[in-house]
Parts: structure tokens; sequence; C-alpha cells
């Protein structure tokens, strides 16, 4: 009976060490579209709808990065659920980074820009 104790509380340690491993390596790659809500201060003088802009980008335990922007342009990151309900709101990118490693469910982010909005989806 010890030894079935002391095997499970073995198998339960190692368990949750892998779990934890897991979270702070995972990456979330997430598609980006534009707010056509707010518009660009340089705009063109044609009358021609212009497609949406759309990126990716990946939130690691080490930041935000992108190919399409710097994550130090971001201003402000605001945290919605499926439902569009207010979650959070932050001004720096290391507390969204905390906040994504350390919550479950899904939500909508919005990454606020001088000139524009990204939105996207993430499921965690």
């Amino acid at each position: 009976m010890k030894y079935l104790k002391q095997t499970i509380v073995l198998i339960l340690a190692i368990l949750a060490s892998v779990n934890c491993y897991a979270s702070a390596s995972m990456t979330h790659d997430i598609p980006m579209y534009e707010d056509g809500t707010k518009k660009k201060t340089d705009q063109t003088t044609h009358k021609h709808r212009i497609p949406k802009w759309s990126t990716r980008c990946t939130i690691t335990s080490e930041g935000i990065k992108s190919s399409s922007f710097e994550s130090k342009d971001i201003r402000n990151i605001e945290v919605y659920d499926l439902s569009e309900d207010y979650i959070a709101y932050f001004v720096d990118c290391a507390s969204f980074v905390q906040f994504i490693f350390s919550t479950e469910g899904e939500y909508e982010i919005r990454f606020y820009f001088d000139d524009y909005i990204l939105y996207g989806w993430l499921s965690l």
C-alpha cells in the first residue's frame, strides 16, 4: 500500500512538471485583421474600397512578435470574451503576455496603434 501511494505521488509530480513546462514553452499564432472603423491618417483620394489588411502575430512567453509591426508600437491592448464583454486592458505587452499564459478560454484581442487597430481571436 505504501508503495502504491509513493508511485501515485511520483506520477502526479511528473505530470505537474510536464504541464508547467508545456505552458511555459507554448506559443499562440494568431491571425490579426485591421478594424475598418478607425481610418488611417494617410487616406488615398480615390473612392474605391480598400480591402482590410491582415497579418499574423505570435505570442510567446517572451512577448509579441510579428513581421508586420513592432510590439513597442502597440499603444494598448484590450481583451474581450466572445460575447464582446470587456475583460481586461493592458498598456504594456509584458502584462498582456502574463495574462495570456495564466488564463483559459476564448477571447478577442485588440491591439491599438496610433493609426489603426488590429483584432484577432485566441483560444487558450
